[in-house]
């Protein structure tokens, strides 16, 4: 697929990031699009040779965007495959009605078959997949960072909940939740997680032997939860000992590995924090209203922080 162009249409930010990253990994020019209107001026401007959407959108309906696509001469012929969230029978029957070219469901299997289509669409030999984590060129995943200007607010829970749901909707996705409050985590044990390897544990290993397959072989993957987890300190002893300057190393071989990687800071802002929210792609910062809280927002906030939520 080197130099094709597709235009990606998904509302769903995560979805649209996950499928990105895929089509990125077989040199593929990609066009994002938010919206449906967005979309068809990218499509008409840009004239891409394939359109990838999920038809759920919220400004028009997914045939409607479709059968204006196929009355257009500058996309009449253009390939439009529905990555579809809906599963219902007649949408798919509605799609392909005003003109897709495939419907395919998103479910565990819909990265293979969105492969298969693009082969035969594009006449390529190798499919599309989940990125290779030991490529060379891998694009690095979505890193969310989790914090607060006070304790008690529930980003651990929030971290675990988001990581769940990101699996959900992506099953193909590789997710991780790292717990990096110190000096003792708390997700391991909202999660049910009871096991020897965490952050610590981790850290005190050599920088060599935690690369991309360590963590993809070894991380737990708690029950119910689907997301990998690398937990945080078990206890304040160890904890206050942890080797600091290793961190960072653990959280760039984390996102060279996974699609998704949610780190959870908590209110612990220092010299170890700060570098990761500042390099993060998302962060949240969860408040409550109290005024001391108010006020320590106002600090943090004040930081040098690309996009807060």
């Amino acid at each position: 697929m080197i130099d094709k162009t597709i235009l990606l249409l998904d509302e769903n930010e995560t979805s649209r990031k996950f499928l990105f990253n895929n089509l990125r990994q077989k040199h593929a020019n990609v066009i994002e699009a938010s919206s449906g209107k967005e979309a068809l001026i990218s499509a008409w401007r840009d004239e891409p040779d394939l359109i990838l959407f999920d038809p759920i959108l919220s400004d028009m309906r997914g045939e409607e965007f479709i059968q204006k696509l196929r009355q257009n001469a500058r996309t009449y012929q253009t390939p439009i495959i529905a990555l579809s969230s809906d599963p219902n029978p007649a949408r798919r029957e509605g799609c392909l009605n005003a003109g897709a070219t495939e419907y395919i469901l998103k479910s565990s299997e819909a990265i293979s078959a969105l492969g298969e289509t693009l082969n035969r669409i594009f006449g390529a030999q190798t499919p599309i997949a989940v990125p290779d984590t030991k490529a060379e060129d891998k694009e690095k995943g979505l890193l969310i960072v989790f914090l607060s200007a006070k304790g008690g607010t529930g980003t651990s829970s929030l971290c675990a909940n988001l990581a769940m749901n990101i699996k959900l909707h992506e099953p193909e996705a590789r997710v991780v939740v790292a717990d990096l409050v110190l000096p003792i985590g708390s997700i391991g044990q909202i999660v049910g997680y009871e096991g020897k390897l965490n952050l610590v544990t981790v850290a005190d290993l050599p920088s060599a032997q935690t690369n991309e397959e360590y963590f993809l072989k070894n991380l737990p993957e708690p029950e119910l939860w689907k997301f990998q987890l690398l937990a945080g300190s078990p206890d304040p002893q160890h904890g206050n000992n942890i080797k600091g300057e290793r961190i960072s190393q653990i959280v760039d071989t984390l996102c060279s590995a996974y699609d998704f990687i949610i780190l959870d800071i908590g209110r612990a802002l220092s010299r170890i924090s700060l570098p990761l929210i500042q390099k993060a792609d998302l962060i949240i910062l969860v408040v409550s209203t109290d005024q001391s809280t108010i006020k320590l927002t106002k600090t943090i906030s004040s930081l040098s922080i690309s996009h807060i939520i």
